[in-house]
């Protein structure tokens, strides 16, 4: 597994953010900003 520091991602001109993700067993964690 592997880990993303949300701190260096760069947002589009919208600033908009959305973040899924698949956590196995049918769990699904979902983010969104914007």
């Amino acid at each position: 597994t592997g880990f993303v520091d949300a701190g260096t991602l760069k947002l589009g001109g919208t600033g908009r953010l959305e973040l899924r993700l698949d956590l196995g067993d049918g769990v699904i964690l979902h983010l969104s900003r914007g």
